[in-house]
């Protein structure tokens, strides 16, 4: 565990709320759950598409990024699709190799990693 002097992130804007994560692509196969994740589920939903869950409903998302981990080189590239974060709470990830969705293969150094800023608020600066 780190042991430095924290402090709180600043933001310029009302009710910024950010979650961070990170899930194992699995090939084919179901993403494991991860105890750590926080405020968010993660599913394949079909080859190289995986759909985040998050956990509550807020007003607006702000930003979006992803990146991915690979264990050896590969033309593989995250891109953002559907976005709904009010109603049905769900983000849809897709993984691309030459823009056609392409699975990562299960392997302890294949992750695929995401940071989200959302607004909780209708009060905008």
């Amino acid at each position: 565990m780190a042991d430095r002097n924290f402090d709180n992130v600043q933001t310029l804007g009302k009710g910024r709320k950010i979650i961070s994560g990170s899930f194992l692509p699995n090939g084919a196969g179901a993403i494991a759950a991860d105890p750590a994740w926080l405020g968010f589920s993660v599913a394949r939903t079909s080859a190289g598409s995986f759909t985040i869950t998050l956990t509550d409903p807020y007003v607006a998302i702000v930003a979006a990024v992803a990146t991915i981990q690979m264990n050896a080189a590969t033309d593989v590239v995250p891109q953002w699709g559907a976005i709904d974060v009010v109603t049905a709470k769900t983000l849809v990830l897709n993984t691309l190799a030459a823009a056609v969705a392409t699975d990562i293969a299960s392997n302890a150094n294949n992750r695929v990693f995401f940071t989200l800023t959302l607004r909780n608020t209708t009060v905008v600066p």
